[in-house]
């Protein structure tokens, strides 16, 4: 019954959308520093990229968003030291999906608003752990108003809402505590 019902949910939902928009996203990405017992790991930041699709629900200035975001995998460095000495560096994979639901105010510009809940795949080459949390994610833009197909872009800000440093008890523990920590970017695409 709750497959079946998830499915017709999935298969009506869409055809109530006002409009759907398809993005790229282009954002700067810090990350966590893992500091504990006299042991640092400290990834740079790093330039990404994802997809997003999102569809709007409600006629009007008001505007109810629910997306679906991914980010492909990308590398970044991590410098390691112990009790203030360099020890080397290594890398740090990441790659990400998102669900998202929210608010935009569309007008002359556009405000918005989301939390996403974002699903983190984190490896540093050897091991590897999943890390799923909420973000909240805010952008001003601009899309023309008028119907039909027509441009989007604007400017983004994220901050996931839950993070963790905890001691050095697992490898799964020590990749949750350098996962991404911010994400300052600009966003383009299509909206129909």
């Amino acid at each position: 019954m709750n497959r079946s019902l998830f499915i017709l949910v999935g298969a009506v939902l869409p055809l109530a959308a006002q409009t759907f928009d398809a993005q790229i996203f282009l954002a700067r990405q810090t990350y966590n520093t893992f500091n504990r017992s006299g042991v640092e790991a400290k990834p740079d930041a790093k330039t990404v990229a994802a997809l997003r699709f999102e569809a709007a629900f409600f006629p009007g200035a008001h505007q109810v968003t629910v997306g679906l975001g991914w980010q492909p995998k990308t590398k970044t460095k991590v410098d390691i030291s112990a009790l203030g000495s360099y020890l080397g560096s290594g890398d740090l994979e990441h790659d990400s999906w998102g669900l998202s639901v929210g608010y935009r105010y569309q007008g002359s510009f556009e405000l918005g608003v989301a939390v996403d809940y974002r699903g983190d795949k984190l490896t540093d080459g050897t091991d590897s752990t999943n890390y799923g949390r909420p973000w909240l994610r805010g952008h001003v833009g601009w899309a023309p108003s008028k119907p039909g197909w027509r441009p989007v872009f604007g400017l983004e800000l994220a901050t996931p809402l839950a993070t963790t440093n905890d001691d050095i008890a697992s490898s799964e523990a020590v990749l949750k505590s350098v996962a991404p920590s911010f994400q300052a970017g600009i966003y383009v695409g299509i909206r129909f």
